[in-house]
């Protein structure tokens, strides 16, 4: 009805479609005037007890005059909208990275022995005898060096392309 693709949209979440999002904030407004007439009328009923209340001379009361009534139904609106109407806060864009970021790395378990400069040296001591062993593998096996400008390559391809036909591919039969 709202124009919401994809999963459940929060009540408070405003609607994508521009159409869509006037009939959503009409429907927001409507319901809050009537709130507000619901509370003001509430008001105008207890300003009406307290000047009975005045004239028959039973208490001093304090009058509940027209700016006072005004005041109050301005904080009831406000708690009414902190209530129903909690503000929106759209989540941030996954499709973009941040400028920096900040990884706080910490030794893993079993290397508490370490410090962390020894763990890195470590995994690095690790890592490229790994590296030694695959080269070596390779050329065991005859297989060519690994090219440099394959990433080139593949960076210039388009992600979003056709991969090809997909198998079983019935107009090909």
């Amino acid at each position: 009805d709202f124009a919401c693709y994809g999963g459940r949209r929060s009540p408070h979440r405003p609607p994508t479609d521009e159409l869509a999002k006037r009939r959503w904030q009409a429907i927001r407004d409507q319901e809050e005037d009537r709130f507000r007439a619901l509370f003001a009328a509430g008001l105008r009923h207890e300003a009406k007890q307290k000047a009975g209340k005045r004239r028959r001379g039973k208490k001093k009361v304090k009058p509940l005059t027209e700016a006072r009534q005004q005041e109050l139904l301005e904080l009831r609106m406000q708690r009414w909208r902190a209530k129903h109407r909690p503000v929106y806060k759209a989540r941030r864009s996954r499709s973009q990275l941040p400028e920096r970021v900040e990884i706080q790395i910490a030794v893993p378990p079993g290397y508490e022995h370490l410090s962390l400069q020894e763990v890195r040296q470590e995994f690095r001591r690790l890592l490229d005898d790994h590296v030694q062993a695959t080269k070596a593998k390779q050329a065991e096996q005859g297989l060519p060096p690994f090219r440099g400008d394959a990433r080139a390559k593949v960076e210039s391809t388009d992600p979003f392309a056709a991969a090809g036909p997909c198998w079983p591919n019935p107009k090909d039969r």
